[in-house]
């Protein structure tokens, strides 16, 4: 809980509340919803909802003297309260989107008279909800028992493909709130529910009111988010900074994230590294989907809410369809995911440049569905879409490389890697171990599905040309890449992790001493990496260093991260945050997803006692894990399929029991299925 007598100064620092399906900045006035973009192609953005939620108490009559004021962003439960103490009344503004009720914003305002006055009680307010928006055409209100608008979006993506997009706003009506002075205290609350469809909003907002009548409207809320904190969260002991970071982190994205599947066919449309209430004006990478979610955002959620994870990889399902389209269009067979996307799945980046050339973004899409899938283990994903976009994907770098007919080895010409300083370039290093790896889980698809691949595709993958100076021993970025030339962010230091490639030692610390020196001032998320493949490589204090260097993009007083360290770039930058979260769990918990099972090798952060994992999920089971100095604490939460704990070091294993703690020594060991 952050608890603050001001608010920033610089409203892009402002707290965010959403639920997955709408979020929006406190005190902003502006609502956005998932899925719901204004403009032709490159022109898209997020939609401006007008906000109705943006609640301002202006005075208080009569006159109860001066008011304290505290604001606190309650992570805990979600909820935003801003509270207002005087000798004569107490008064608190609640705010948050319902964490069940998906469609709908809460505001409830509690009033309590400490010493009575003589006269009724008078809360003046406003509304903060801005100039009409120019991305949605609005009906008239229609006014009966509750308010709605209707309307739709003023332009469409790609028209072809998808028409404009309806939207409706069910909301109630604020009218003035007073209340009787004989009445000790009382709570006042507004409904604004939106989906795509007046049947759809009405059935939210009356499911809220039913909540409301029967005393449940808060608690309902509070229980889901509990429910949320406990099925997969972060602890740490010893450091409270690092600790509230990591919280904050994971409100922040889970706040941009639905907890389960809609059941109102408007499906969870992907992660923008601005997350859910940034992106309109084309502001904060306008809310597009970019390899930000596969790549930064994907692998913590995954590993702590697998049922998350999977909506996550539905979202990029979902779009196979419009992948196949831009493959066919671009001249290839398989499917090519376009490197930024919003509703249609087409491509709308303002780049022409990154769109043609950071290809790359194919090969994220499939390393997510790989992790995804010997993560889970799930036969549904691979039967309903899974193998099929996997088998795509891999089909479409097989057709995109090229035989060099000199050494025989396969190259991919013409391409941006991460490092988007650089373009039109050949050989990648990045981009050639990303889509080798492609293709080999291509590969994994076909044979789970009982086909046999063909046998190009393994000599692509055992002959792919990865850049390598061998007077160096380093990975040049690209061919051509000339020594001392500035980077943008993580790039070849990425082939450790999270892509996994086997290089040798003294090649893997060269690649991450060298492209330290030449990455300047690297995006927030580049520094997690450093400090995950520091502390594979068993160097804890330069992993330290990185580790750290992290904090330099969070910002106070809400811990709202900016995408670069000066504060510039993004709001609140979920890229980041995922970056981070990965680097604890992947750097300091040692985690590697493998096909047959998962390891872990845990080490402590520094001025940390002990650590936890609440909630890690593989194979269908649930792990809780404790580690400190010396030992690691393993307890089976929720078992689906039978399980053990594997010991390198003694090559022995422990089968696990359900509710069962077992307790080793600190070391590498790994999670095998039984």
């Amino acid at each position: 809980v952050y608890l603050y007598s001001s608010l920033p100064d610089d409203p892009r620092l402002m707290p965010e509340i959403g639920n997955g399906h709408v979020a929006t900045v406190i005190q902003s006035d502006t609502i956005c919803m998932n899925g719901l973009y204004n403009g032709a192609n490159t022109s898209s953005s997020r939609a401006r909802i007008p906000s109705l939620v943006s609640f301002t108490v202006d005075s208080v009559q009569p006159n109860p003297g001066n008011f304290t004021k505290k604001y606190v962003l309650d992570m805990k439960n979600g909820v935003f309260r801003e509270k207002f103490h005087s000798e004569y009344v107490d008064l608190e503004v609640r705010t948050y989107a319902h964490r069940l009720v998906s469609r709908v914003f809460v505001v409830a305002v509690d009033i309590n008279q400490i010493k009575p006055l003589a006269d009724n009680i008078t809360i003046n307010y406003h509304l903060n909800t801005g100039q009409p928006s120019t991305d949605i055409r609005l009906a008239p209100p229609v006014c009966k028992n509750y308010a709605w608008y209707t309307g739709e979006t003023v332009e469409a993506e790609y028209p072809d493909i998808k028409p404009t997009t309806p939207v409706v706003i069910v909301y109630d009506q604020f009218n003035p709130l007073s209340i009787p002075s004989f009445l000790s205290g009382v709570t006042a609350y507004w409904f604004v529910s939106i989906g795509v469809n007046l049947t759809e909003a009405q059935f939210y907002y009356e499911k809220a009111q039913d909540l409301f009548t029967n005393g449940s409207i808060y608690s309902s809320h509070v229980k889901a988010w509990e429910e949320l904190w406990n099925n997969g969260r972060i602890d740490v002991e010893g450091n409270r900074n690092l600790s509230t970071s990591i919280y904050s982190s994971l409100y922040y994205l889970l706040s941009s994230v639905p907890s389960h599947p809609d059941q109102y066919n408007w499906p969870f449309m992907g992660m923008a590294p601005g997350g859910l209430a940034h992106g309109t004006m084309g502001d904060d990478y306008a809310g597009h989907v970019f390899w930000d979610q596969d790549t930064w955002m994907f692998p913590s959620i995954m590993l702590l809410h697998s049922t998350i994870g999977k909506i996550l990889v539905q979202s990029r399902l979902d779009k196979l369809t419009t992948a196949r389209l831009l493959a066919k269009y671009r001249g290839f067979p398989g499917a090519v995911f376009p490197w930024e996307s919003a509703y249609t799945g087409l491509p709308t980046s303002t780049s022409e440049t990154c769109s043609i050339n950071e290809i790359h973004i194919s090969a994220d899409v499939s390393l997510a569905l790989r992790q995804y899938l010997f993560l889970t283990n799930d036969s549904d994903f691979l039967e309903h879409g899974g193998a099929d976009t996997l088998i795509d994907l891999a089909t479409f770098w097989v057709a995109r490389v090229t035989v060099n007919p000199d050494t025989k080895l396969y190259e991919i010409h013409d391409v941006m890697g991460p490092d988007e300083y650089h373009y039109h370039i050949n050989n990648s290093a990045y981009t050639n171990t990303a889509a080798r790896l492609a293709i080999e889980t291509g590969v994994t698809a076909m044979i789970r599905r009982g086909q046999s691949p063909p046998s190009h595709w393994t000599d692509i993958i055992n002959n792919m040309y990865i850049p390598l100076d061998n007077q160096y021993q380093y990975h040049p970025e690209y061919d051509g890449y000339s020594r001392g030339t500035v980077v943008k962010q993580a790039d070849v230091i990425l082939l450790g992790f999270p892509l996994m490639a086997q290089t040798s030692t003294i090649v893997t610390q060269n690649d991450l001493k060298y492209y330290a020196s030449v990455t300047l001032s690297g995006p927030a998320m580049t520094w997690g990496m450093f400090a995950v493949n520091w502390l594979e490589q068993g160097d804890s204090m330069t992993a330290n260093k990185y580790f750290y260097k992290q904090f330099g993009n969070i910002r106070p007083p809400f811990n709202v991260w900016t995408e670069n360290a000066d504060g510039s770039g993004a709001v609140n930058f979920h890229t980041g945050m995922g970056g981070y979260l990965q680097s604890i769990l992947f750097g300091y918990g040692g985690i590697r997803v493998l096909e047959d099972r998962l390891n872990f090798d845990p080490q402590l952060m520094s001025s940390v006692i002990s650590w936890n994992i609440t909630g890690l999920d593989y194979g269908g089971n649930s792990f809780d894990m404790k580690f400190d100095r010396e030992n690691m604490f393993i307890t089976l939460t929720k078992s689906q399929h039978p399980v053990a704990v594997y010991l390198y070091g003694s090559k022995t294993q422990e089968s696990c029991i359900l509710h069962q703690t077992q307790t080793f020594l600190r070391q590498k060991a790994a999670f095998i299925k039984l």
